[in-house]
């Protein structure tokens, strides 16, 4: 059928391919000590050539400071997006302890609840 047609006049490239792919980290990838401000991550061979050819960054190590790491104890991972507009967008998973729950320890789920619904609980 495009053969007849002559093909397409204009194509469109997939969504994915006209904004850039985010880099993730793992833990492995991240060297963070405790307290401090300062993360290091690792780049592979592929990422060092990109970043010097497209920002002129010639190190093998991106290093990040926030404030933010100085209370995070155990990163998971870290997903960094490419520069947009001058920024580039930091996602940090990081392992949160689990707050105490205080009361009388008995908890009921309630679940099909609607506005319309008028249930009282009462324990």
């Amino acid at each position: 059928m495009l053969l007849k047609k002559g093909g397409i006049d204009n194509p469109q490239p997939p969504r994915y391919k006209k904004t850039g792919i985010r880099i993730s980290y793992m833990q492995n990838g991240i060297m963070h000590k405790q307290g401090t401000d300062l993360i290091r991550l690792t780049l592979p061979k592929s990422h060092k050539e990109y970043m010097l050819s497209a920002y002129g960054i010639s190190s093998s190590n991106l290093y990040l400071k926030n404030r933010i790491f100085q209370d995070t104890d155990a990163i998971k991972q870290i997903h960094v997006y490419p520069p947009a507009d001058g920024e580039a967008r930091v996602i940090v998973v990081y392992e949160v302890a689990d707050a105490a729950i205080s009361g009388n320890s008995m908890y009921m789920p309630v679940s099909g609840l609607k506005k319309s619904n008028n249930v009282k609980v009462a324990v």
